[in-house]
């Protein structure tokens, strides 16, 4: 993320846009991050055999061995949504190594 982002930003975006750019990027992680990570980690779950506690029932009320099931199925929903974006910010990065420098190259014509 932040730790990437922003020295790739620096150097490969002019001065004139970097603000826009900035803007642009923050916006856009927060704004993905807000809607789809909710409901993605709620699906996974589901999808991992997480079962909806009857409404109006207290967790207190719910039996040992569905709240075991319905524990495992929100660990591994949050490791998917965890994991799964990693390994797509690691494809995206990992192609800035071939393209790295002609894009530095570029930008400093420009």
């Amino acid at each position: 993320g932040v730790g990437c982002n922003s020295p790739l930003l620096i150097e490969l975006v002019s001065p004139r846009s970097r603000a826009r750019i900035f803007a642009l990027l923050v916006s856009l992680n927060t704004a993905v991050a807000a809607c789809l990570g909710g409901p993605a980690v709620g699906f996974a779950a589901e999808f991992f055999g997480y079962q909806t506690p009857d409404q109006g029932k207290r967790v207190a009320d719910i039996e040992d061995e569905e709240r075991t099931t319905n524990l495992a199925a929100l660990t591994d929903a949050l490791a998917l949504s965890t994991v799964l974006p990693w390994l797509v910010c690691l494809a995206a990065f990992s192609a800035l190594h071939f393209t790295y420098q002609r894009d530095v190259q570029y930008s400093r014509v420009r």
